[in-house]
């Protein structure tokens, strides 16, 4: 395909240097390899057109008609190549084809009016105003051309064509006058003109012209005769092609009479004709100075020089030839040399664009502007990146990185034109369509930046920059949607919006759509009007709330008929049954992505009889007994509503029940629920009142004695204290829970009779605590005094209640043994830890892909691509959850979550991606604490490596990894749980310090 559209292009600009030979062959090569493409055969039929061979133009203009019906273009060429063989009928009928594919096309309606006007061309006198090309004269000519915006002179052009009897009278009018006489120079002196009749002012003028030619013959001197003899035969030899004759005979003219400039000129002619240009030259330069001898006419003066010109053109040299034409024009000014000129000029500067260029210097300017990039001296990149373009103008890269420099400077329009350019040359240049996106995104064009991401997207559904750069469109657009004065600001500054409003024809459709909604599929046939009405579609979804967004329109309406109430009626699709559903909503928050949430829901509910009605009746009357609404279950078991997946129950319990509603760890189904969520079956209950919300459990605090008043049975028990081993256990953990085959060998899964109680684990350093019951758990009934048998009624204690703290949380990332960036705070219960650079939302987002470090080595930047989306930490009412987010496992140590399963406490749990493992529990925690009181300061201590919790991403550790500890993985993190450090931080504090020193366990 790049072979085919390099061959078009070549013929192209053969075309358009008048090689028209050269544009063929181009041409038929690309035909050879792309025989279906419609294009080629178009542009292969102007050439042969130009090239005077109208049968296989035609020929051409049929094969393009027959690939492509609909293309207008391809109408215009057969109608053009049909009234150059005379076949005006067919011709006429042609284009009145194509006019009924497209009715406004310029071209058509030009080359149909032509066709007319040679059909209707009187017999005795060719009328100017009806030739075939009378538009394009017009239009070439300078003072023809301005009165062309006239509507007036228009009319009596149409007025001359339709009636050329009264030319008479209009010739008054100066500007027909002038008119007449550009037609007239216009046509070919060698065909007769008759006059006619009726016009008699201008058959004076044309019966003196030939006078001059005929009269004087009998008194030329005997020289100049046969001089005019010899010429005449030349000619005659010269129309034969009989080149070497001619010669001789415009030789013989100038032996006759050397003064006439006209033989050399002939003689030059001949010579060019054989593509000897030197002798060409030789001969214009002779009669040039013969002529200037003679005082010849000048325009045979200028004549001579641009037969220098052409000669210097076809040997290529454009500088001399592009001399010799303005040479010409200074003796005689015509528009064609004027027009070569101008194309000579084009090919000069592409020489020297193509002379200039050099890759390996392009490379040296391109090197300079990165370095000066880096400093941030941003304006001299850009002279370096312009230079390094000069160079090499097909590099996309160049063309990004001086966007990249505009965009610093705040020249957005020409980041703009250059992020184009580059996606041009390369379209599969992702950066190239990133950049465009972040820089239309700033000029808040919003959907027009949702295109450009979707493009990068196209190209690679993963990227990271164009994810969140088209969620962070989606995000503008979302939010311009609340407010009605920014989406006026933007629809009336956007220039495509106008022009669509102030087009009478799109408010014609509107209005028919309105009356008749079948109409949209016949229009929507028209490829410009469904682009009109789709930007209609998305603006409708913002411009529905506006007040007074008003057309400006030659008749005074109210903006209540104008197009913008009409399209709020036609595109506003909001069935009843979701306007009654979203009745019963909760929160004001959210409103457009509620309502397409509960559209989707209802479009699945359709299909099932009665479901709509069941849940209309569970929403109408809360707290009553009611059936199941299902809807089945995707393959991942999640929801997609405008652009954000969720469980399904928690989507509708958030929008009907709980708005603050954050994971689906706070709902437990009720019992007689049949399809929960949890069952994992092939439906899915979304009915939000088979929901319960659970509430955080109050913690009881913690009776805590102090120090010196322990129990001597107490204080005296020996603390056992596990050896922490080598290196950790590993087991695995799937959707289906761990994988019994790789549980932890220093807790069989025999030996675990309770998993989740404290002496489910034999190992554990916590496993006697149990046999001591907790003051904190004591009963408080004083009438059974038997169970406080161990606890002596002296002893001093206080009471240390749990507080939640500002932040649950604090997370830390190392890389290897060392730290990067600082401490993040989780101020939301919901945090998501990620591999990306631009986090939407500071509180909720811990970016890993913002922070630097210097130190950094190839396995960590390989391992830092791959934790892509990362983990997604839930704190719900007490109970702290992961869930892998990435593509890759995560490996997480919690002794929390290995006592709960009896594990050794060291043991790192492998999540795949897609798994969620609760991983801390605050109720057990305390549980733990209220026990571990009685027994002394360390036994508290220890605790304190139960509120660290280390997570590693893509690279595991322990027995069954090389490596060993989690300071040799390359990325990890440790969350910190404020609320319990607290905690234990009180309760050491009232226990105060023991009478002797003890070792640290941290």
């Amino acid at each position: 395909m790049e072979q085919v559209n390099a061959l078009k292009d070549k013929g192209n600009a053969a075309l358009s240097a008048n090689k028209i030979d050269e544009a063929i062959q181009y041409y038929t090569e690309a035909i050879n390899l792309d025989p279906q493409n419609h294009v080629l055969y178009s542009n292969r039929s102007a050439a042969y057109a130009k090239a005077s061979k109208y049968d296989k133009a035609l020929e051409d203009a049929d094969k393009t008609v027959n690939l492509k019906p609909e293309w207008c273009k391809g109408y215009s060429r057969k109608g053009s190549a049909l009234a150059y063989l005379g076949r005006i009928d067919e011709s006429i009928a042609t284009y009145e084809a194509g006019l009924r594919i497209d009715p406004d096309n310029t071209q058509l309606k030009d080359g149909l009016a032509e066709v007319r006007a040679q059909r209707t061309q009187n017999r005795g006198f060719t009328n100017p105003f009806m030739m075939p090309d009378t538009m394009n004269k017009l239009r070439s000519n300078p003072l023809t051309r301005a009165y062309l915006d006239d509507p007036e002179y228009i009319k009596l052009l149409q007025q001359l064509q339709n009636d050329p009897s009264s030319l008479g009278q209009k010739l008054q009018d100066p500007r027909i006058l002038n008119t007449f006489s550009v037609l007239l120079e216009g046509m070919d002196a060698g065909e007769p003109m008759e006059t006619d009749q009726p016009y008699t002012p201008p058959s004076k003028p044309q019966q003196k012209k030939p006078e001059p030619k005929k009269e004087p013959e009998p008194d030329l001197p005997e020289n100049k005769r046969l001089a005019r003899a010899e010429k005449e035969k030349g000619n005659d030899a010269y129309k034969k092609k009989d080149f070497e004759l001619a010669i001789k005979h415009y030789n013989q003219a100038k032996e006759h009479d050397p003064t006439d400039i006209t033989f050399f000129n002939n003689l030059a002619a001949v010579y060019f004709e054989q593509k000897e240009y030197d002798q060409c030259i030789s001969e214009c330069e002779k009669g040039i100075e013969i002529g200037r001898e003679n005082r010849a006419d000048f325009k045979l003066i200028a004549k001579a020089f641009s037969r220098i010109g052409n000669a210097y053109k076809k040997l290529k040299n454009w500088r001399q030839a592009k001399v010799y034409y303005e040479k010409s024009m200074s003796e005689h000014r015509t528009p064609e040399i004027k027009t070569l000129i101008s194309d000579l000029d084009k090919i000069i500067k592409e020489e020297e664009r193509k002379a200039y260029i050099d890759p390996a210097k392009a490379e040296e300017e391109k090197e300079q502007g990165n370095e000066l990039f880096k400093k941030g001296d941003y304006a001299n990149a850009v002279k370096h990146y312009t230079e390094a373009i000069k160079r090499n103008p097909d590099d996309a890269k160049l063309y990004s990185n001086r966007a990249a420099c505009y965009t610093k400077l705040a020249a957005f329009d020409l980041g703009l034109k250059d992020c184009d350019k580059c996606v041009e040359l390369e379209p599969k240049f992702i950066k190239g369509w990133i950049r465009k996106g972040h820089i239309l995104q700033v000029m808040q064009q919003s959907s027009k930046a949702i295109s450009a991401f979707q493009k990068a997207l196209e190209l690679d559904p993963n990227n990271q920059e164009a994810v969140q750069g088209y969620k962070q469109c989606t995000l503008d657009n979302a939010s311009i949607g609340r407010d009605p004065e920014k989406i006026r600001q933007r629809a009336m500054a956007d220039p495509e919006v106008q022009s669509i409003l102030r087009d009478p024809a799109m408010r014609m459709i509107l209005e028919q759509m309105q009356n008749d909604p079948r109409a949209l599929q016949d229009h929507l046939k028209n490829p410009d009007i469904a682009a009109k009405i789709q930007k209609f579609c998305y603006l409708s979804k913002y411009l529905s709330p506006v007040q007074g967004f008003k057309m400006e329109t030659d008749e005074a309406e109210s903006s209540s008929s104008g197009p913008i109430s009409t399209l709020n009626s036609l595109f506003s699709f909001t069935s009843p049954a979701v306007k009654k559903l979203l009745g019963w909503k909760q929160g004001d928050e959210e409103e457009k992505w509620a309502e397409k949430a509960v559209d989707s829901l209802v479009k699945k509910l359709k299909k099932r009889k009665g479901a709509i009605e069941e849940l209309e009746r569970a929403l109408s009357c809360p707290g009553q007994p009611s059936k199941c609404v299902t809807i089945p279950r995707s393959l991942d078991g999640r929801l997609q509503v405008s652009h954000r997946k969720g469980l399904p129950h928690v989507i509708y319990c958030r929008v009907w029940r709980w708005p603050d509603l954050q994971s689906h760890h706070e709902l437990k189904p009720l019992e007689h629920c049949q399809f929960p969520f949890s069952a994992k079956q092939k439906e899915v209950c979304i009915n939000p009142y088979h929901y319960k919300r659970v509430e955080s459990p109050v913690l009881p605090p913690v009776l805590v004695p102090r120090h010196n008043d322990f129990v001597p049975g107490h204080s005296l028990l020996p603390f056992q204290q596990l050896v922490e081993p080598n290196m950790p256990h590993n087991v695995s953990y799937t959707s289906n829970g761990f994988n019994s085959n790789h549980l932890s060998p220093s807790s069989p899964l025999s030996s675990v009779s309770s998993p989740g109680s404290v002496n489910s684990n034999p190992q554990s350093p916590y496993a006697n605590l149990a046999e001591t019951p907790p003051p904190a758990y004591s009963p408080t009934d004083e009438s059974n005094p038997s169970t406080n048998n161990n606890t002596s009624p002296d002893i001093d204690v206080q009471p240390v209640a749990y507080q939640e703290q500002p932040y649950w949380a604090s997370i830390a990332y190392y890389e290897l043994n060392c730290r990067v960036g600082e401490v993040f705070h989780c101020h939301s219960t919901s945090v998501i830890v990620d591999g990306f650079t631009n986090p939407s939302n500071n509180s909720d987002r811990f970016c890993l892909g913002q922070l630097s470090n210097v130190n950094r080595n190839s396995t960590i930047e390989n391992t830092r691509r791959h934790i892509g989306k990362g983990v997604h930490l839930y704190y719900v009412n007490g109970e702290v959850y992961a869930e892998c987010l990435s593509d890759s496992a995560i490996f997480v140590q919690s002794r929390n979550c290995n006592h709960h399963h009896g594990f050794h406490p060291s043991t790192v749990c492998k999540i795949p991606a897609g798994c969620s493992l609760r991983i801390f529990n605050n109720a057990e925690f305390a549980q733990l604490l209220s026990q571990c009181v009685n027994h002394g300061f360390e036994a508290v201590y220890e605790l304190t490596k139960m509120c660290t919790i280390r997570m590693s991403f893509v690279k595991g550790w322990g027995a069954e990894y090389h490596r060993q500890d989690v300071t040799s993985t390359p990325c990890w993190i440790e969350v910190h749980l404020h609320g319990p450090l607290q905690w234990l931080d009180k309760v050491l504090t009232q226990m105060g310090a023991p009478h002797n020193a003890i070792s640290s366990v941290s």
